[in-house]
């Protein structure tokens, strides 16, 4: 029986505290430990343990951002991260050569919201100047966009001051209680508790785009270095981008599977489904490395910066001439007459929980539900089913 995600509570997870198993120093070869962050980017990782091999991987939930992961991958406590491509380069370049990009996830740039709390006196982004900004970590995605944020709105960004709330919760509840002006998270995760999407907690106030694409794969080194690694881990991504494909392929599905696991609105699950590229290759574009330190060593975050061929691991990736960023362009496949049924059909309201399968639990972002879609009973031959279809 494949074994089922384990209960997350939302500041992060007490499962990921054992050394990661697929790494160097084991005698026996057991499941790769990936870990990323509990929102729909990673719809494809979840569904690749519950279709996939059991025993072959497991996906770890840490719901506390690019710092939390990163350092669970330092500790041994997993092999891989799913983790924001300007952390990744920052821990890299300020010293952690243990650590190494091994290849991109998701290669189109991210929008990040930028809210403040429901009660929040500020109304403007003018009015966000010298306040203090929420993060989930020092050196994390909503601190580094800070910086972003200040250059684009031309505020001095020596005198930027931050608050640690470790995670989308605690965020939630700095910008509420006072401990917190504003703070910058994932649209598309934070839309559902806008006052513009119904929400009872945040008021947007704007947004910001990355300059590079989003996320990326982290590893340590030396967990490259046992016997057959390098091919064992190059043959999980070849399976991950596999099944990152098929969930663009099937839209349809994959919108309304989205939606209802993420309690998003079905035209904000439309919307984001077609923005989003994942990678369909091994390689880094050199760009992506060249520019995105050049950006970090402008916003006064890196003093220096790393040849390309430093911050990989040409042992499972490669440096490429690729452009920088790929946004998704619709091309002609054998699901158009699906994709244009849904297109005509209204989208406009948030997806009632009971028009899901029984088999597929809804995980509510502000305190994930236990269990895996691939602990219900007949869940597999449901989804294969509708992929026949």
């Amino acid at each position: 029986k494949r074994a089922p995600l384990a209960p997350q509570a939302a500041t992060g997870m007490a499962q990921a505290g054992g050394a990661a198993s697929g790494g160097a120093g084991g005698d026996r070869q057991t499941a790769i430990r990936l870990v990323g962050v509990p929102e729909h980017f990673n719809r494809p990782v979840a569904l690749l343990q519950e279709l996939g091999t059991p025993g072959e991987f497991e996906f770890v939930i840490q719901g506390g951002g690019t710092g939390a992961m990163l350092k669970q991958v330092k500790e041994k406590r997993v092999d891989v991260a799913i983790a924001l491509t300007e952390g990744v380069i920052t821990e890299v370049v300020k010293g952690d050569r243990e650590l190494a990009m091994v290849g991109l996830y998701v290669d189109a740039p991210l929008t990040w919201s930028i809210v403040v709390g429901i009660d929040s006196p500020y109304r403007t982004l003018a009015d966000l100047e010298g306040a203090v900004v929420g993060v989930s970590r020092m050196g994390s995605g909503s601190h580094l966009m800070a910086f972003l944020l200040a250059e684009r709105e031309g505020w001095d960004t020596t005198a930027l001051e931050f608050e640690t709330l470790t995670d989308f919760v605690g965020l939630r509840a700095g910008v509420n209680d006072g401990r917190a002006g504003f703070f910058m998270w994932e649209h598309f995760t934070t839309a559902p508790f806008t006052t513009e999407k119904g929400g009872t907690e945040l008021r947007k106030l704007g947004e910001i785009a990355t300059p590079w694409p989003c996320f990326c794969l982290a590893m340590r080194r030396d967990t490259l270095d046992a016997e057959g690694a390098p091919q064992r881990f190059s043959s999980f991504f070849t399976k991950l981008r596999a099944s990152c494909s098929r969930f663009k392929l099937h839209r349809r599905l994959s919108v309304r599977d989205v939606a209802a696991i993420y309690g998003l609105e079905l035209r904000d699950a439309k919307a984001w489904l077609h923005g989003v590229h994942y990678a369909d290759g091994p390689g880094v574009p050199r760009e992506v490395i060249v520019t995105t330190q050049a950006a970090l060593k402008r916003l006064g975050i890196l003093e220096h910066t790393l040849d390309a061929e430093d911050i990989i691991d040409a042992r499972v990736t490669s440096l490429t001439d690729e452009p920088t960023m790929k946004r998704h362009t619709p091309r002609l496949s054998s699901d158009d007459e699906e994709a244009a049924a849904f297109d005509a059909e209204e989208g406009e309201e948030r997806l009632p929980l009971d028009s899901a399968p029984a088999i597929l639990p809804h995980i509510d972002v502000r305190n994930p539900a236990p269990g895996s879609p691939s602990s219900k009973p007949g869940y597999k031959e449901w989804r294969a089913q509708k992929q026949a279809a």
